[in-house]
């Protein structure tokens, strides 16, 4: 059985993806401008590259996006919950940042080893700020020290 597409029903999925974020930071994320955001939202339908850049920061499916089908997945509010407990220490506007913190909502593990370190206090909001200075490869080589790390 093929899902019809209703326009206003994917813009208000991505409304809801979206979240608390201004259209202009969640475009500078998903690499669109803030009227193509406002044109999402009111029911124009993204290309398919961003509809997988979307559906990516929300945690789900482009046929969610679409469709409504396929919720988003029960994990992922898990990782999400583990690092809502640390918000006051990355409160931030920075579109960098809340995509560092989107990625490790999206890793329960390395959340996990993250939130153990904040709570003994061996690391801080600086060096998460920090994170969001650095290139792929120094962001690559903190993620393999933090997995094979013992907590």
């Amino acid at each position: 059985m093929r899902s019809e597409i209703n326009k206003i029903h994917v813009g208000r999925r991505i409304r809801q993806i979206r979240g608390s974020l201004t259209q202009d930071q969640f475009g500078k994320i998903i690499g669109v401008s803030k009227v193509c955001i406002s044109n999402y939202e009111r029911g124009r339908i993204p290309q398919a590259h961003i509809l997988a850049k979307v559906a990516h920061f929300g945690h789900t499916t482009i046929d969610w996006l679409l469709t409504g089908r396929e919720k988003i997945a029960e994990r992922e509010e898990v990782a999400y919950s583990v690092t809502a407990e640390h918000r006051p220490y990355y409160q931030t506007d920075n579109p960098e940042m809340i995509e560092v913190i989107r990625e490790l909502e999206r890793n329960p593990l390395l959340t996990r080893k993250l939130s153990q370190l904040l709570k003994t206090g061996k690391i801080g909001r600086k060096l998460l700020e920090e994170i969001t200075t650095w290139n792929e490869k120094r962001i690559s080589a903190f993620l393999t020290f933090l997995k094979s790390s013992t907590c």
